[in-house]
């Protein structure tokens, strides 16, 4: 009999009809680390029965493990690591790959919620959100608000343009009339002044 593909899913449950399908077609161990600690997590990993996954996932609610590395993840056989989010700060990228497991992650899960979470704490600064938020919850309305400026025509600079700076670039040219960029980590100045040129047309079009 062919062993199925195991996972080992660490974190939150997905609840989605896609995971739900990959149930019934792969061996898939969750832990729940919601409230769990990291040696609380390291007793849980040791008392697995099954002690090889072709791949783990660790999703939300585990940050609290990292970082994620020998103390962990020791006494399991893993041939793929991933995680949500960017970068691998959190991973010990040397322990695992002397083991032969590969390291993932999954920045594209966060790169738009990241880049939009940005344009409404500029919206709220500008605005004076969080000021008037809290008067109107009080019943004092404007006391202390002042004049708020208009987001047209002021100037957005965006200071590293990577993945989520591309993104603010693209989704938020909207809110302005004018960008200046600062492109201190990639090679991309070209591109990201055609984006912003094509934006001022849509913007002038509407």
């Amino acid at each position: 009999m062919v062993s199925r593909t195991a996972f080992l899913i660490i974190g939150r449950l997905p609840t989605s009809p896609l995971y739900k399908s990959l149930q019934a077609k792969y061996d898939i161990t969750h832990i729940n680390t919601k409230t769990m600690s990291r040696e609380e997590f390291a007793k849980e990993i040791a008392s697995l029965p099954n002690k090889s996954f072709n791949c783990a996932v660790v999703l939300q609610e585990a940050m609290q493990l990292y970082p994620l590395n020998k103390d962990l993840f020791d006494t399991v056989s893993i041939g793929c690591l991933c995680k949500i989010g960017a970068g691998y700060d959190s991973i010990d990228v040397d322990y695992f790959t002397q083991r032969g497991t590969w390291i993932a992650n999954a920045p594209n899960a966060v790169m738009v919620p990241t880049a939009e979470w940005s344009a409404a704490l500029i919206l709220s600064t500008v605005k004076g959100l969080g000021i008037a938020d809290h008067n109107v919850r009080q019943g004092k309305w404007r006391e202390g608000l002042g004049l708020q400026r208009n987001i047209s025509g002021l100037n957005l600079g965006i200071v590293g343009l990577g993945a989520i700076g591309k993104v603010q670039v693209s989704e938020d040219c909207v809110l302005t009339s004018r960008k200046s960029l600062n492109d201190l980590t990639c090679g991309v100045s070209r591109r990201c002044t055609r984006i912003v040129s094509d934006c001022h047309q849509k913007k002038k079009r509407l």
